[in-house]
């Protein structure tokens, strides 16, 4: 897999790379392409191995919740920084500084609950 990827990417940089001289939005196009179809590739060829760990913790309700979060925070955490990524590599840097700014909003808002759980564990421990 990594070397299907690193050929993927080595090929995109230097297609990119030729292009960009003559055409810099063309050039934008395949490094945002190339982009998405990595991340997709490693997505779609992760899977699995994430649905397998899901369902392992899934019979434990408190720690399929803390698995939950950690997955979905992973994942937030990837796309966001593809995107970033590519508004930095388009000159939008104050776009990419929201892209982050937003996904490390959405990631505190979805650990509130993980949160509450520590601290509803540390009451019990007083009590």
């Amino acid at each position: 897999m990594v070397l299907k990827v690193s050929a993927f990417a080595l090929a995109s940089v230097l297609i990119t790379a030729a292009i960009e001289k003559q055409n810099k939005e063309i050039s934008l196009i395949i490094k945002i392409f190339s982009s998405f179809s990595v991340a997709l590739f490693v997505f779609k060829n992760s899977f699995s191995a994430f649905s397998e760990l899901f369902e392992k913790f899934n019979a434990v309700s408190s720690q399929s919740r803390i698995i939950s979060v950690i997955l979905k925070g992973g994942a937030i955490c990837v796309i966001s920084g593809l995107v970033s990524d590519i508004c930095k590599e388009s000159g939008n840097t104050a776009l990419s500084g929201t892209v982050d700014f937003a996904s490390r909003a959405i990631i505190f808002t979805l650990s509130v609950p993980l949160i509450e759980m520590i601290i509803e564990t540390a009451l019990s421990f007083i009590k």
